[in-house]
């Protein structure tokens, strides 16, 4: 049995809700050599589009694929190391089961020597006895690696590159400078850049300053219309044998604004409650909507207070409708504030002045 509604990670292909249209015109991109990046919130569904696009690319045309999330990344070698594997575990499974079984990549490649063939490709680490082969060296072969795979089988070679953001972190501007230096002259790889700090990721695509300026295409995940959930909830619920009707589906869309993780959370909420009556009606979705709610009271009230005493002043106003430049003396340390709010995917802006929650539970939560 598929699991219901499943949030908290990258879902099926048969949960990534009507994005067909746009994943298709990103896999088009990428084969064509296009780099692309896709910039939003957590929890909008960024990831599972495009893992859904990875495998398009992996089943039904000629391309390898290899992700890494470099949010779990702390270091160069680390980066390096992950790359490497993801990388040989897309061509060739099973020389990746002989090398990671017995010790882990990241042990073997410090091993004085170390050889595999890929098809009819030989990749090869040798270092001298009691040597490690160092970072700058190790990330050299992890960049050239997949453009070496996919030229010599005439083939294509996509990396999803998650939270790109953090490759600051990890390695500094230099690390950037020697992406964007490999990157650029490859002709056979292509990237798919995701980022969940719009500021962030805006100034490394968008900064003439910066390296990767104009590196790859920047396009906007789009919302779920509307119809598409209702479509999606009536079949998923009715494979539980469970009715929802019109009005109850305008219900937990209006408690969550068509947000994916919470109208999930909240249709899933509802599906418990009705395992008994079999349908789903607007008084349900009411009480599924009070579950949801108190599910994220914690999480929503860690988020508040990393934001701090300005952010979440400026959220209440904002979630009253009421003016955000309440003290006009103090414009300045507003405006920073609401870029600080942007940027960290908690508002958007919609117009000069005007901004809207990302995610309209938590505006709920602010109103108590």
């Amino acid at each position: 049995m598929a699991d219901l509604f499943p949030v908290g990670g990258p879902v099926p292909a048969e949960d990534v809700v009507d994005r067909a249209e746009f994943i298709e015109q990103v896999v088009t991109r990428l084969l064509d050599r296009h780099s692309v990046v896709l910039s939003a919130p957590r929890r909008l569904g960024k990831s599972s589009v495009a893992y859904e696009i990875l495998r398009l690319l992996r089943e039904e045309e000629d391309c390898y694929t290899a992700a890494v999330d470099l949010s779990t990344v702390s270091t160069v070698r680390d980066l390096a190391e992950r790359l490497i594997a993801m990388t040989i575990a897309s061509v060739a499974p099973g020389v990746r089961t002989a090398l990671t079984a017995r010790q882990g990549l990241g042990k073997l490649i410090r091993m004085p020597e170390v050889r595999a063939k890929m098809h009819d490709l030989e990749l090869s680490f040798s270092l001298r006895p009691g040597e490690e082969q160092r970072p700058d060296e190790l990330l050299d072969e992890a960049f050239s690696l997949p453009e070496r795979v996919a030229s010599r089988e005439g083939r294509r070679f996509v990396i999803l590159l998650d939270e790109f953001q953090s490759a600051a972190a990890i390695g500094g501007p230099a690390l950037l400078a020697k992406m964007r230096g490999t990157f650029q002259v490859q002709r056979h790889t292509a990237f798919l850049f995701l980022g969940s700090q719009a500021g962030t990721i805006a100034q490394i695509f968008g900064n003439s300053s910066k390296p990767f300026f104009r590196f790859a295409t920047m396009l906007d995940l789009p919302p779920v219309p509307d119809e598409a959930w209702r479509t999606y909830m009536r079949r998923r619920l009715a494979e539980r044998r469970i009715a929802i009707d019109d009005a109850a589906i305008d219900a937990i869309l209006a408690y969550t604004g068509g947000h994916p993780y919470d109208t999930m959370l909240v249709a899933y909420e509802a599906h418990l409650l009705a395992r008994r009556s079999r349908q789903i009606d607007t008084k349900i979705v009411g009480a599924a909507y009070m579950e949801a709610e108190a599910h994220l009271n914690s999480i929503f009230e860690a988020e508040l207070d990393a934001l701090g005493s300005r952010g979440r002043v400026l959220l209440g106003r904002l979630a009253r409708s009421e003016p955000l430049y309440a003290d006009e003396r103090a414009s300045g340390t507003v405006d920073r504030a609401l870029r600080d709010l942007v940027r960290q995917g908690v508002i958007r802006r919609i117009a000069r002045g005007r901004y809207e929650f990302v995610e309209p539970m938590l505006a709920r939560h602010m109103l108590g």
